[in-house]
Parts: C-alpha cells; structure tokens; sequence
C-alpha cells in the first residue's frame, strides 16, 4: 500500500493563513473535522483488515502444514496398498485354483 501523506492528526493540526477575502474558518473548519472523521474510520478499518490478513495468513500456514502431512499418509497409505493389492491378486488367483481343483 502507498504511504498516506496525511493523518487525521495532521489534519487536525493544519492551520490556514487568513486573507481578507478567504474562506470562512469555521467552513473550513468543520470540513476539515470530517475529513478527520474519514481518516480515523479508514485508519481503523485499515488496522482491522490487517489483523484479519495476518490471522488468514496463520490459519492458511496451520493448513497448509496439515495438508502436507495427511498428503504424506495418502502416499504411505498407497505405497501400502499398492503391496497388498497384490496380495489381493494373489489370494484371488490362488482361490481359482482351488475352485478348479475342487471341481475335478
């Protein structure tokens, strides 16, 4: 984000030189008091956008930690399937047989 040149501090602290055909101080003033109003909504809501960043940001690394370690149980849970699928296929093949040398 661009850094703000004005705060509402500095706002509230400007002083303007008065001409004899200027503008009136108090119109100036309370235009001035919004603007200040403005500031300090936008400088809260900035600062509670930013805590709500950093509270995302840590639940996405608490999720992103989780992610990583339930994908290394898939990958040890395949790598463990992968041997007993054979083992499958091999009880498979092995009950066949007994059908077939049952039958005769």
């Amino acid at each position: 984000m661009k850094q703000l040149h004005l705060s509402s501090q500095k706002i509230f602290d400007k002083s303007f030189n008065v001409d004899f055909k200027g503008y009136t101080p108090t119109e100036v003033d309370s235009f001035l008091d919004l603007i200040i109003q403005d500031y300090e909504n936008f400088e809260t809501e900035l600062k509670t956008l930013q805590e709500k960043v950093e509270h995302y940001e840590q639940i996405i690394s608490e999720m992103s930690q989780a992610n990583q370690t339930l994908q290394g149980k898939l990958s040890s849970i395949q790598q463990q399937e992968g041997g007993n699928g054979s083992m499958i296929d091999l009880i498979r093949r092995v009950s066949r047989l007994e059908e077939i040398v049952l039958k005769d």
